[in-house]
């Protein structure tokens, strides 16, 4: 984020020939315990819509309809109100307030929404504090151990960092999967025809979830180029879209090989 805001005041600036700052306050991040911690913060960045100036004076329910239409927010895939992007990840938050299904998403809609009537004075003390952990003291000191043990082997102790990681996984340990759940043969592939479903969906799949290039991927399947690979890929988004088995299928494949592929830093 650090790096897009910079990208982007340099752009702006040269383009319409200004200079200095244009948004205001450095981007900062918290590490957050999960928990209630972990679901007070999703209601608190939701709100944010209903909460701007501009609205602070309206009727609750005119911030209502402008929180459940607003576009620019992840907070509609999470009450079901619109499809979940690919990027998005709303399990983690879900799972606090029941899981993932319809009556969940109308769950934590009520979670959210209830936060317009109620303030919570002592969260939002929390967010604004410089404090770079959201969470309870044990988890801070715990945080803080790993931290210092982090810098010992640093020459410099910024660069301490706790992210989610993914495992890299093998172009075979994909394949493997994707044959478990549509029972395609990965040293068939190959030799699969241009518009066989499987060849698409193996091409979506490796280029989710390895590390390699189009181009890089191409020989597994059969390709000649990295952009046939770009072209199955989107083969396998328009199958996708018209088969909703196949989508569920795809679903919980997705899910098992990120449940595979990550690990948690303070784990």
């Amino acid at each position: 984020m650090q790096s897009w805001l910079t990208g982007y005041t340099v752009y702006y600036n040269q383009h319409h020939r200004q200079t200095g700052h244009l948004l205001q306050g450095r981007y900062g991040a918290k590490l957050v315990e999960g928990d209630k911690y972990l679901l007070a913060l999703s209601r608190y960045v939701h709100l944010n819509p209903a909460r701007v100036a501009d609205m602070q004076e309206q009727e609750l329910k005119v911030r209502l309809q402008h929180l459940r239409q607003y576009t620019w927010s992840s907070y509609r895939a999470y009450i079901g109100k619109t499809k979940t992007p690919e990027w998005l990840t709303p399990e983690p938050i879900l799972a606090e307030v029941g899981g993932q299904s319809q009556k969940t998403c109308l769950a934590y809609q009520h979670y959210v929404e209830a936060g317009l009537a109620e303030s919570d004075k002592e969260f939002e003390k929390l967010m604004k504090s410089p404090d770079p952990v959201l969470g309870s003291e044990e988890f801070k000191t715990r945080v803080q151990e790993l931290a210092d043990e982090k810098k010992k082997n640093l020459k410099r102790p910024e660069d301490a960092e706790f992210r989610l990681e993914k495992d890299e996984l093998s172009v075979e340990e994909i394949l493997q999967k994707g044959t478990e759940y549509f029972g395609w043969q990965a040293k068939e592939l190959p030799i699969r025809r241009r518009g066989d479903a499987s060849k698409a969906l193996a091409a979506k799949l490796l280029c989710k979830f390895s590390k390699l290039s189009n181009r890089q991927i191409a020989p597994f399947l059969g390709l000649r180029s990295g952009a046939a690979v770009g072209w199955q890929k989107r083969q396998a988004e328009k199958i996708l879209k018209n088969d909703p088995k196949l989508q569920s299928q795809w679903t919980a494949l997705v899910d098992n090989l990120d449940q595979i592929g990550k690990r948690h830093a303070l784990a």
